[in-house]
């Protein structure tokens, strides 16, 4: 089963600003993309080096796709840089 690998960034006063989601067809899939993100990623990285992120891992039907989008999206979401054609 796919699997959605949310990491949550903790700030030094506890609260939770970024949440990353990685995502594979296994865990360990989905932990290598996180491992190489973190080695690229210039605040992520250090964050997830010293322990200041929590994992959580969600097992999916499906990977997303492009089309599929909106379909892992939580919640009414609106797309500001989207431009109705309509108006």
């Amino acid at each position: 089963m796919a699997v959605a690998l949310h990491s949550f960034k903790i700030d030094a006063d506890g609260r939770v600003l970024v949440q990353h989601v990685f995502y594979g067809e296994t865990e360990d899939d989905a932990r290598a993309v996180l491992e190489a993100h973190a080695d690229a990623c210039p605040k992520f990285g250090p964050a997830y080096r010293q322990d200041e992120t929590e994992e959580i891992v969600e097992e999916i039907d499906e990977l997303p796709t492009p089309d599929t989008l909106d379909d892992f999206v939580a919640g009414d979401v609106e797309d500001d840089d989207v431009e109705d054609d309509e108006e």
